[in-house]
């Protein structure tokens, strides 16, 4: 299996307010109460609140279709009220672990889910179409009601569909148990298909490159921003989510495919709380004891809503350390080197590099080993107090909450992955593990190379979707020069239905990663029906509202000649165009 789940988190781009609905409830969970307690209560208010963000039936979720997860009720700052791919997969990756743990009333989501995704897959949207490429398999976000989502997006988005595929596996591996291995196959397994011949085509993973050996605040860690020149520091709580994903509790520590307790995943678990740890950075993090959690963030250099913890990111470091200790005893020793040792000597001190701690035959609760465990198993608690401290009464998670006194919830309220991450953390706790996965003998490449492979893709019919008519396509490579102040975007649209026939609610939003000033270049790359002739157009789009701003109408539309295709090569560029925008530009309208 290739390393699917180095999730990259929606909402990179910094908001112009940090007003939100999240705020509204700020009392606090009542302190006196038991960890303990506080789990069992919150564990059930989350199961409640993942499911009232699902349609059709979502208490807070009214028009979502059925089956779509809604990443939040909240529709203003921030409007999250969109279905994400990604989100959505580790929502329902939770929810087949809670179904097949026994909670059997799940059943009908997750039946649901399996025919909206496989309805998705076939959605024309921005980053393509399922056929003949699969590249439309990349959208990151769809409407609540399963149609396309038109606005701009940082787009494709390459980990939803492997994430999809695991939460679909672990399904339809119990079915198969259960005597239905002919359902699975017409009806589960094309929506699987799909998705995993997207995964590999687009992914490469390396057990080396994602490694830096030292960091500003001492210790190794794994990237978080390799091959992209970022300017972050690659300190990300990405590398300790991704984990979590690939978690299988007959995995050694040692397997290439990063488990909870791989000795750089510790080191790198060290690295990222000390950062946040810093009281600079979250006040709220200001005296806390280092063998004591602490409230976690993205990434240090996180500007959205200011940059704040996160209840998912607090809640899976001890997620993360819940699993290492269930594999810890489930091999019956500890093993600490170099890489881990710093991790170790926070929780327990006597802990020392080429030391392995075994769990003694007699008397094992007064041995070093059982010492570790408890210790790193009071951290992980650790971890939890944190979010019980800064969780409303009502239970609500929302998104974030602020890095100052006194830590009210802010952005986007009762947000789903919130919950769904509360529920995870819990089955960790209480040693509720999923399928095994990861074969006996795992080796990866040495290096990424490119390869000739090539997805095969169908609509999975049996699953509800539509059959689908293929044309055979060429892509034509769209650039214009038009300057844009800040919130404004420029849109391609034409007389073709893969332009959206004129229809602004279809157009094709365009990229500016190649903007400068020197040239305020905005691109899209559009595969179109081979062999015609295509009117098109850009339009503006203004921000706050503001009316769309067309082209100079007193001039002929723009044409383009779509050469013949070739099969195979569909996304690979056979024609471009260089225009400017013709007319004026807009105005921000100061919202």
């Amino acid at each position: 299996m290739v390393h699917l789940t180095q999730a990259v988190f929606a909402g990179l781009v910094a908001w112009p307010t940090v007003i939100s609905a999240a705020a509204t409830d700020k009392k606090p969970w009542p302190q006196g109460v038991s960890l303990k307690s506080f789990i069992g209560t919150e564990s059930k208010i989350a199961l409640d609140g993942v499911l009232a963000n699902i349609g059709p039936n979502g208490a807070r979720v009214p028009g979502a279709g059925a089956g779509i997860v809604i990443a939040s009720p909240t529709k203003e700052n921030p409007n999250y009220f969109y279905t994400w791919t990604r989100d959505a997969a580790l929502t329902y990756k939770t929810l087949v672990d809670e179904f097949l743990f026994g909670n059997k009333a799940l059943q009908p989501y997750i039946e649901d889910y399996i025919h909206s995704q496989a309805v998705l897959q076939t959605v024309t949207n921005p980053s393509g179409k399922l056929l003949p490429s699969g590249a439309g398999l990349g959208e990151p976000k769809f409407n609540a009601d399963g149609s396309r989502y038109n606005g701009n997006w940082g787009r494709p988005q390459r980990d939803g569909p492997a994430l999809r595929a695991i939460a679909l596996i672990e399904y339809a591996n119990y079915l198969v148990k259960k005597g239905e291995k002919q359902r699975v196959r017409e009806v589960i397994w094309p929506v699987i298909a799909n998705d995993l011949n997207y995964a590999p085509q687009i992914l490469c993973f390396l057990n080396s490159a994602f490694w830096s050996p030292t960091s500003s605040v001492g210790g190794g860690h794994l990237l978080g921003n390799i091959n992209i020149g970022s300017p972050r520091s690659g300190i990300d709580a990405n590398t300790i989510l991704g984990p979590l994903a690939a978690f299988d509790i007959n995995a050694p520590c040692d397997s290439p495919t990063f488990q909870p307790c791989h000795p750089k995943v510790l080191s790198t678990f060290k690295v990222l709380v000390d950062t946040f740890r810093n009281p600079s950075l979250y006040p709220i993090n200001s005296g806390i004891p280092k063998s004591k959690g602490v409230a976690l963030g993205r990434y240090p250099e996180d500007i959205y809503y200011t940059g704040n913890p996160w209840y998912l990111i607090t809640l899976g470091a001890a997620e993360l350390l819940y699993n290492a200790v269930a594999r810890w005893e489930k091999q019956g020793y500890v093993s600490v080197d170099k890489t881990s040792e710093a991790f170790f000597k926070t929780i327990y001190p006597l802990a020392r590099a080429g030391q392995t701690y075994r769990a003694w035959p007699l008397l094992n609760s007064l041995s070093p080993f059982s010492a570790i465990l408890r210790a790193v198993e009071n951290y992980a608690d650790s971890f939890v107090g944190v979010v019980q401290k800064y969780t409303p009464s009502s239970g609500s998670l929302a998104e974030q909450f602020l890095k100052t006194a006194p830590g009210t919830p802010t952005s986007a309220d009762n947000l789903t992955w919130s919950f769904a991450a509360f529920l995870s953390m819990n089955h960790r706790r209480e040693r509720q593990v999923p399928t095994s996965w990861v074969p006996k003998s795992v080796s990866l490449p040495a290096q990424c190379e490119g390869t000739s492979f090539k997805g095969t893709y169908a609509p999975a019919t049996g699953a509800g979707a539509p059959e689908l008519n293929v044309t055979c396509q060429s892509t034509i490579l769209f650039q214009v020069n038009a300057s844009t102040y800040y919130g404004e975007n420029i849109y391609l649209t034409g007389n073709s239905p893969d332009l959206g026939n004129w229809d602004l609610s279809q157009a094709i939003p365009m990229q500016s990663t190649n903007y400068t000033q020197e040239r305020p270049l905005w691109f899209a790359k559009v595969p179109l029906t081979a062999g015609q002739n295509v009117e098109y157009a850009f339009v503006r789009e203004q921000d706050c509202g503001q009316a769309w701003i067309w082209e100079d109408q007193t001039q002929a539309n723009r044409t383009v000649s779509v050469p013949a295709c070739v099969e195979g090569e569909e996304e690979t560029v056979r024609g471009e165009t260089d225009d400017a925008f013709r007319g004026k530009g807009g105005s921000s309208g100061g919202c």
